[in-house]
């Protein structure tokens, strides 16, 4: 239950809030808006994919595809599974790590790469990897960064 006298209080909703989870929902809407004017400066409403992928796979470092994953794998339901790729050791390329698709992924898959810098390379390697396979490949990397795609 809530106590609306809090809202009144500054000092003591901040008390209230021990898990310090207001400030993260309050800004929500924020990053939402942001997040979908980018998408559409990205031109992401003029990709006209063939259907439904039958499954999303999610590559990328750190806490970018590991969040990614769980929002589109919670949006999607069983719709389209969504697939966290790990990294499965070291890339060529010095201090790099490597991903690879499964066994099945092809032609009716999307590959979505989430990176914070975009300068992965073994990112670039999986990325040509889905291409020579068929999949869709998507991109999401900071403006200016060089693209994973052949």
């Amino acid at each position: 239950m809530l106590d609306e006298s809090l809202l009144d209080s500054p000092d003591g909703l901040a008390e209230a809030d021990r898990r310090a989870l207001l400030r993260g929902a309050a800004e929500a809407g924020a990053r939402v808006r942001t997040a979908a004017r980018y998408a559409a400066e990205a031109g992401v409403n003029g990709l006209k994919p063939d259907g439904r992928p039958r499954a999303v796979l999610i590559a990328g470092p750190g806490a970018a595809a590991t969040q990614t994953a769980d929002l589109l794998g919670t949006l999607a339901g069983a719709g389209s599974p969504v697939t966290r790729l790990a990294p499965t050791g070291v890339a060529p390329a010095a201090g790099a790590l490597r991903w690879e698709l499964p066994g099945w992924a092809g032609s009716v898959d999307l590959l979505l790469i989430a990176t914070p810098d975009g300068t992965e390379p073994g990112l670039s390697l999986l990325s040509e990897q889905a291409y020579r396979r068929g999949c869709t490949v998507v991109a999401v990397a900071p403006a200016r960064t060089p693209s994973p795609t052949p």
